[in-house]
């Protein structure tokens, strides 16, 4: 990640979960750094709130520091993220003791009502931020072909790419 950073390319990470971002936020530093986090689901559960014990419902929640610290400590050079650092968006699925985690933390929350056109949107957001800010890494995860049988997702996925780059 930072040796990419150091010779001036954006690195794309395709990962299989969230957990990746420990890794992605050790290699960029945590200032000056934002992470957008767009996703349906939270993953601001804790061990404490969680009712499934699903370790992928972890993710943002270890990114800021909230839990699961010794491990989060072995990816060398990670830094919590602040939770004022990080934009929530798209979540449409929480579970109660995480939803009341997320209203008292300092994490900022995007709605996006419109689930259908969330391609379109996910591929402006991307876009728009790419304009804005300087954006330090883009990471796609969790993709899964098998439930992708028309395909939107890839599409959607490389549409969100593509305006990473800017028009």
């Amino acid at each position: 990640m930072a040796a990419a950073r150091a010779d001036g390319v954006l690195p794309v990470i395709l990962t299989g979960n969230c957990h990746s971002q420990q890794a992605v936020v050790s290699g960029l530093g945590t200032e000056p750094l934002g992470l957008v986090w767009l996703d349906c689901h939270a993953d601001f559960n804790t061990p404490e709130t969680t009712p499934t014990g699903y370790f992928d419902g972890y993710g943002l929640a270890m990114v800021v520091g909230d839990c699961w610290q010794t491990l989060c400590a072995t990816v060398p050079g990670f830094i919590p993220l602040r939770q004022d650092q990080v934009l929530l968006v798209g979540v449409r699925d929480t579970d109660p003791g995480e939803g009341e985690r997320l209203e008292r933390s300092a994490i900022h929350c995007l709605d996006v009502p419109d689930v259908e056109r969330l391609a379109d949107q996910l591929t402006a957001a991307v876009s728009a931020l790419a304009g804005r800010r300087e954006l330090a890494a883009l990471t796609l995860s969790a993709y899964d072909p098998s439930y992708d049988a028309d395909g939107r997702v890839r599409e959607a996925a490389v549409a969100a790419v593509q305006g990473a780059f800017g028009p």
